[in-house]
């Protein structure tokens, strides 16, 4: 399955600012995007939540869940406090 997005992408291509060729900006593009994906998951569900297997189940899960909304909080873009509570919420 992770082959189809780096074919189609490579074959379209991703227009950019860079002066990169379009086809190897979109190859480049999804791939670091499929292994951003697979590495975000592999931390947030295979590591951490071995490591607190000790903490009971809830507290487990706020506290990943709130590392998930910290890491994924949208401080790069214009979004506001009250957007930023929505999205935690």
């Amino acid at each position: 399955m992770g082959v189809i997005p780096i074919v189609i992408l490579t074959i379209i291509g991703v227009e950019n600012d860079f002066t990169i060729n379009s086809r190897l900006f979109g190859f480049i593009t999804i791939v670091g995007t499929l292994l951003y994906c697979i590495m975000e998951e592999y931390g947030w569900r295979g590591y951490l939540q071995e490591e607190l297997k000790t903490l009971k189940s809830w507290q487990n899960y706020l506290f990943i869940g709130f590392l998930w909304f910290l890491w994924h909080l949208s401080f790069l873009t214009k979004a506001t406090i009250g957007e930023n509570v929505f999205f935690f919420v």
